[in-house]
């Protein structure tokens, strides 16, 4: 059985475009179960629930979107 996990990240999602192509990335990526973001917080914090795939999956999956996310501990 795989491990749900739970990643935070500070992006840099800024405008409604780029929330829009992470929002399609995101609810189309397989593994991923739920996520959210803060738009209004100043790091833009994402939260990511997944099974199946690492931390390095999900970032890359940002930068093919032009996001920038650095994984926060919590």
């Amino acid at each position: 059985m795989m491990e749900e996990m739970i990643w935070i990240y500070k992006t840099n999602v800024s405008a409604s475009t780029d929330f829009t192509a992470l929002k399609r990335l995101l609810d189309n990526a397989p593994g991923i179960q739920t996520w959210s973001i803060d738009l209004e917080d100043c790091d833009k914090i994402l939260r990511v629930v997944a099974k199946g795939m690492s931390s390095d999956d999900v970032v890359d999956m940002l930068v093919s979107c032009q996001v920038q996310a650095l994984e926060l501990p919590y």
